[in-house]
C-alpha cells in the first residue's frame, strides 16, 4: 500500500474510529484500526464486535492495499503532523508515515486477523434528517439507563411505523420519548432496541447536510451518512410499555420559562441531590436540603397552577429533562405528589419526558 492524503481528512477518521477501539480488547488485532484502499479512497475500519465503524475519505493510491495499525498510536502520530500533506507507504511489516518532514516507521499488524464486518444490506428507514435525528437522540439518550445489569434499559428503542419513527429512552425512574418523521420501508409495525453507546457515537456526526440511511440484518443495525457509517449489533429482549408510563390522569398543568427553571434547579442541586417542589397559585418554590450541608430555596413564577400541590424530585433527572425541551415555555402535567409528572414544550408535542417523585419524610 502506497498512498497521499490529506493530514486532517485520515487524523479525523482515525480520531472517530479509535473510540470504538476497546482498551480491553480480547484480541490485540482489536486494538488497530485497519486501512483499506478502494478505488481514489481510504476506508478507516474499527471494531469491538459490538459497534463497527467504517469512514471513508479521497486520497492518491499510487499502490493498493490494506493494513492494521495501532489506532492510538496511529492518532498519536497523525495529530502532531506539521505539515498539510502526508504520505503513507507499506514497507514489510512497518507502516512509514513521512509528512516531508518527520517520517515514522510503525509496526503493522496481520490484516487477516482483522475480523470480517457484518453486511447489513436490508433497508429500514431511508433519507433521515440528519439534524433532527442527532437532535433527538440527544434528547432521549439521558434518560437511558447506564446499569448494564439491566442490559435492555441501556438501549434506545426504535418503534417504528408508517411514515414515523419514535426514539425512547427509559432508566425505569424517567423515560424520554421524541417523534420523527421518517421514510419507513417496512409499513408494518417494528420495534428494534439500539445500544445507547452506539447513538452516542452517531451524535458527533455534525454533517447535517447529508441524510441518514438506515439498514437492517439479524441481530444488526446499520446507519449510513455519505461516506462514514456504524454497524451495531442489536440488544434482544422486550422493552418496557412506554405508554403505560405517561400520565393518564392529569390534574393540573403549570406552565413556567425553561431557562429560568433549569438555572434554578442547576442552583438548588448544589446542596442536595433531592429538590422540593412546592406549587401555589402562582409560583413554584424550590427548595433543597442537606443536614450536614445546608438548605438553598428558589421561587419561580409559573402559570396555570390550579391548587397546591407539593413533590420531590432527583435534580439531574429533572434538569435533564428540562435541558432537553425545545422552546422558551415548558409544560408540567401533574396528577400528585406519588405519581409521575409529564413535561414537554407549550410550542411542539413532540418531545415528551416522564419523571417519577422521590418519596421524602415528611418531619413532625
Amino acid at each position: 500500500m502506497k498512498i497521499k492524503c490529506v493530514r486532517d481528512d485520515i487524523s479525523a477518521a482515525v480520531q472517530a474510529a479509535q473510540r470504538v477501539v476497546s482498551s480491553r480488547a480480547i484480541m490485540p488485532v482489536l486494538t488497530g484500526v485497519i486501512l483499506k484502499t478502494v478505488a481514489e479512497n481510504i476506508q478507516v475500519l474499527a471494531t469491538d464486535l459490538e459497534i463497527s465503524i467504517n469512514i471513508g475519505f479521497a486520497a492518491s493510491v499510487e499502490e493498493p492495499g490494506q493494513v492494521v495499525i495501532n489506532a492510538r498510536l496511529l492518532g498519536d502520530v497523525l495529530k502532531n503532523l506539521s505539515a498539510e500533506a502526508v504520505y503513507l507507504e507499506k514497507n514489510g511489516n512497518d507502516l512509514e508515515i513521512n509528512d516531508g518532514k518527520a517520517v515514522f516507521k510503525l509496526r503493522t499488524m496481520p490484516a487477516e486477523d482483522f475480523p470480517i464486518l457484518p453486511d447489513v444490506e436490508e433497508p429500514l428507514i431511508q433519507e433521515l434528517e440528519s439534524r433532527a435525528f442527532i437532535n433527538a437522540i440527544s434528547q432521549v439518550k439521558n434518560a437511558a439507563s447506564r446499569d448494564e445489569r439491566r442490559i435492555i434499559l441501556t438501549g434506545i428503542l426504535f418503534d417504528l411505523r408508517e411514515n414515523g419513527l419514535t426514539l425512547v429512552g427509559t432508566d425505569s425512574y424517567r423515560l424520554a420519548m421524541r417523534e420523527l418523521a421518517a421514510r419507513t420501508v417496512e409499513i408494518q409495525e417494528k420495534s428494534i432496541i439500539v445500544p445507547g453507546h452506539a447513538l452516542q457515537e452517531l451524535s458527533r456526526w455534525g454533517d447535517y447536510q447529508k441524510s441518514l440511511d438506515v439498514y437492517k440484518s439479524e441481530g444488526q443495525v446499520r446507519f449510513v451518512q455519505g461516506n462514514r457509517s456504524l454497524t451495531a449489533r442489536l440488544i434482544e429482549g422486550r422493552f418496557p410499555n412506554y405508554a403505560d408510563f405517561v400520565p393518564k390522569q392529569v390534574q393540573m398543568t403549570v406552565r413556567f420559562a425553561r431557562e429560568e427553571m433549569e438555572a434554578a434547579v442547576r442552583r438548588m442541586s448544589l446542596v442536595a441531590p433531592t429538590i422540593v417542589m412546592k406549587v401555589d397559585e402562582k409560583n413554584i418554590t424550590l427548595e433543597s436540603n442537606a443536614s450536614e450541608v445546608g438548605e438553598a430555596r428558589e421561587i419561580v413564577a409559573v402559570q396555570g397552577a390550579g391548587r397546591e400541590m407539593e413533590m420531590a424530585f432527583n435534580a439531574d433527572y429533572l434538569r435533564d429533562g428540562i435541558g432537553a425541551i425545545d422552546g422558551e415555555q415548558v409544560e408540567m402535567l401533574l396528577t400528585d405528589a406519588e405519581k409521575p409528572a409529564l413535561m414537554k414544550s407549550t410550542e411542539r408535542d413532540d418531545y415528551k419526558y416522564v419523571i417519577m417523585p422521590v418519596r421524602i419524610k415528611k418531619q413532625g
